[in-house]
């Protein structure tokens, strides 16, 4: 199979395939922060992030919510539909910390319970502002808002219960 790049962010990589309307995303051994200011390249994290996605993705298929995820080719690569990407970044917090500490008077290692839900638009040269109900309407509806943020908290609750120490960490 022939790869060609369509498309190449921070974490990741977007490659045509010889099937029409199909791609390969491939997760990189590399972590930002601070819209990319702060850097590290963690062995094994693009396999790490692929797998947590799969499984998210395929948690979401099995709820009945549709995505462009098809399966795994290799531990860091999975195969998908070629779709458009509706810019929105989705953060779920089940501990105060980062940037929550910094913007609110919340103290670092509260628990949240239900865990916070944040999305965000995607975009570096905006810094990714934060998205309310009212702009998110604009690229999503309330009903899928409140599926994801419903499954999200759920299946985030269901993880809390596995650690107690607070963890930072970007899903994009």
């Amino acid at each position: 199979m022939s790869l060609i790049e369509l498309s190449s962010g921070k974490v990741k990589t977007v490659w045509s395939t010889d099937q029409l309307g199909e791609v390969i995303i491939e997760y990189h051994d590399k972590v930002t922060a601070g819209n990319g200011l702060k850097e590290d390249y963690p062995e094994g994290k693009g396999g790490i992030c692929c797998e947590i996605s799969s499984l998210l993705f395929e948690k979401l298929e099995q709820a009945g919510v549709n995505t462009h995820y098809i399966g795994l080719e290799t531990p860091t690569r999975m195969l998908c539909k070629k779709v458009g990407i509706v810019p929105i970044e989705v953060i779920v917090r089940n501990v105060v910390a980062g940037s929550l500490c910094r913007q609110t008077y919340l103290r670092e290692g509260i628990a949240l319970n239900p865990p916070l839900v944040e999305f965000y638009l995607k975009d570096d040269d905006k810094n990714d502002p934060l998205l309310t109900i009212d702009p998110a309407q604009t690229f999503l509806t309330i009903t899928s808002i409140g599926t994801m943020s419903t499954f999200l908290q759920h299946i985030t609750l269901r993880g809390s219960k596995m650690t107690t120490t607070p963890c930072g960490g970007i899903l994009k």
